[in-house]
């Protein structure tokens, strides 16, 4: 019964050491590795933090583009959403990627779903001006209308942070 025990563990914590692996390796763009750790073992690609958070969101937010779309090759859930609700096209919304937002729209991320605190990526993109990637998430029919939370939509945050030229392509 001790050696079953002992067995386990050291699988258990073979598996968490890979865990870590491929977090660490798309964090640092390190393709080889990434795909030698899938290679092994598929079920890695949507494997999540303590946070949440996909290998393709740790790539996405650090722009690692050739990651994103050697993740999304080997089966990347594009719409798989953290704790808060938030998705990888969220998260590239932040930053301003658009790059890698056209990427993952191209691979059927849904562009209007909403974190739990009711905001899309082009609330997202309009808060923070990301001119070019608001653009990007309206000429793929982006809902203009939807609410956050707080009752605001993309427009009343473009407005609020003083982003005139996203508030006219709003209008």
């Amino acid at each position: 019964m001790k050696k079953l025990f002992l067995l386990i563990t050291i699988i258990g914590i073979g598996y968490k050491t890979q865990a870590q692996t491929i977090f660490d390796a798309c964090r640092n763009g390190d393709t080889a590795q990434i795909h030698s750790l899938l290679t092994t073992n598929k079920k890695l690609v949507n494997e999540t933090n303590d946070k949440g958070f996909s290998p393709l969101m740790i790539a996405a937010y650090g722009n690692k583009t050739e990651v994103v779309k050697l993740l999304l090759l080997m089966n990347a859930d594009a719409n798989h959403s953290d704790k808060m609700g938030n998705t990888t096209l969220h998260s590239v919304a932040f930053k301003g990627f658009t790059n890698i937002a056209e990427i993952l729209i191209q691979q059927g991320a849904n562009i209007n779903l909403v974190n739990v605190n009711g905001a899309s990526p082009l609330i997202y993109a309009c808060t923070f001006g990301h001119k070019d990637l608001v653009k990007l998430l309206l000429k793929n029919n982006a809902v203009t209308t939807l609410k956050d939370n707080n009752g605001k939509t993309a427009l009343d945050y473009a407005i609020a942070n003083g982003h005139k030229e996203i508030a006219e392509l709003l209008k």
